[in-house]
């Protein structure tokens, strides 16, 4: 009797035992999975705050171009450099990131800066594990210093190209008249900025239009 409720007890404590490294584990694959899914949502806010920002950037461009078209003159050099990267660094802002780089590129020799690329650096970081392969809060982590790694944190960045498109747009001579874009006669703000495309793309332009580096931010 005594040989048998020993086996029991020693298999009871197995058990045990085994249902302890079991919780252990289910642990460890929680706390991987929740890094994870920390660091892609990170990743992804900073995408998100790159192509706003890029978009932005080209916008200022579009709605100046647009504002020529709609007085009657060809856009020509319509690209301003500081209101565009001011621009884009507001929608950075709005997105939780800071804007690390803006250069303006275009496929006619560098005069009119239709494409935008920036880069940001997303606001929230990620805490490094410690040395135990730990750490010691599950709540988000801000950055804390102008690199972005305050100790113990990483923060994600993206980049993103956005590019204007322009319509095909006939001068007319008699100066009465308005200039026709696209066969629309463009006779107000509205509808020149309506016929000007944004979006997103994959490559910059061949050209420099012009750069700003991080001091110049």
């Amino acid at each position: 009797m005594r040989r048998a409720l020993r086996r029991g007890a020693e298999e009871g404590q197995a058990s045990l035992l085994l249902l302890a490294l079991m919780a252990l584990s289910l642990l460890a694959v929680t706390v991987l999975l929740i890094r994870l899914g920390d660091a892609q949502e990170s990743q992804t806010q900073a995408q998100r705050a790159a192509d706003a920002a890029a978009l932005a950037g080209a916008a200022d461009y579009r709605d100046r171009a647009a504002r020529s078209i709609a007085g009657g003159f060809p856009p020509g050099d319509s690209f301003q450099l500081e209101p565009a990267r001011n621009r884009a660094r507001t929608y950075a802002a709005l997105n939780d990131a800071e804007l690390l780089q803006f250069r303006a590129s275009d496929d006619d020799n560098g005069f009119t800066g239709d494409t935008v690329r920036v880069e940001v650096r997303s606001a929230q970081c990620q805490r490094e594990l410690d040395e135990d392969g730990s750490w010691e809060e599950w709540s988000d982590w801000l950055c804390e210093d102008e690199e972005g790694t305050a100790e113990g944190n990483v923060a994600s960045e993206a980049a993103a190209i956005a590019t204007v498109e322009m319509p095909d747009c006939e001068l007319n001579l008699d100066p009465n008249q308005p200039m026709v874009c696209d066969g629309t006669p463009v006779t107000d703000y509205a509808t020149a900025q309506e016929l000007i495309e944004i979006h997103l793309v994959d490559e910059e332009g061949d050209y420099l239009y012009h750069e700003l580096d991080p001091d110049e931010l």
